[in-house]
């Protein structure tokens, strides 16, 4: 993420010791050493802004200001400057893979574990969505926790395609679903009971009535 600094620029050759001045500005996070000489090194009469690329979220970070004049000749430091970067949303996970169990479909994936990918905040939970062939979105999804896999025994319909998507959750807000896994097949449902069947005939003997009642769905 991005930081854009500004201070009070010496704009008079009396504030300068000379006619022109370039600064130097040290960042490091947290209570990190500030290297000798800082990494950032910003000319120009006048300037008085320099947005910093590349730092990490949900960081504290300590910055300082050196003015260094066409004689070579360096102020004092400045006082030392905090400032926290904010935290983000996190990026979607990969796509997972799905493995088929004798007692349901076992999602996988990989956690997030950069800053970037996190958004600088924790993960509370990941969250697996799925979505049958014949839906046209996902579901609010199940949470794992903070685990990288769950086995999902329930709510599987047997013959029908499923895709499974994942999304992070920190206090920040939830991701965007990861890419789908593979269109997975749930293992095969239980073997249905058998249907209890009803004969009965007529008063004159002439017609059988057979009914039965339907089994169980798996």
């Amino acid at each position: 993420t991005s930081m854009l600094l500004g201070w009070n620029p010496l704009d008079t050759q009396e504030l300068m010791g000379s006619n022109a001045v370039s600064y130097r500005i040290e960042i490091r996070e947290g209570d990190a050493p500030f290297p000798d000489p800082g990494p950032f090194v910003l000319p120009g009469l006048g300037v008085s802004t320099f947005q910093i690329n590349g730092l990490l979220r949900s960081t504290l970070h300590r910055i300082r200001i050196t003015a260094i004049n066409d004689a070579s000749i360096e102020s004092p430091v400045s006082d030392v400057l905090l400032a926290s970067t904010l935290g983000t949303i996190p990026l979607p996970p990969d796509a997972p893979s799905v493995q088929v169990t004798p007692s349901g479909l076992l999602v996988s994936w990989f956690a997030l574990t950069t800053n970037e990918q996190t958004g600088g905040r924790p993960i509370t939970a990941y969250l697996v969505h799925r979505k049958r062939e014949d839906e046209l979105a996902y579901d609010a999804g199940v949470s794992a926790g903070s685990a990288t896999s769950l086995l999902i025994e329930s709510g599987l319909t047997p013959n029908y395609l499923y895709e499974m998507a994942i999304s992070a959750v920190t206090d920040v807000g939830t991701s965007p679903l990861s890419a789908p896994s593979q269109k997975t097949l749930p293992p095969d449902g239980p073997i249905p009971t058998a249907p209890v069947a009803t004969v009965s005939v007529d008063s004159r003997g002439s017609l059988i009535l057979l009914s039965w009642q339907l089994p169980a769905l798996a």
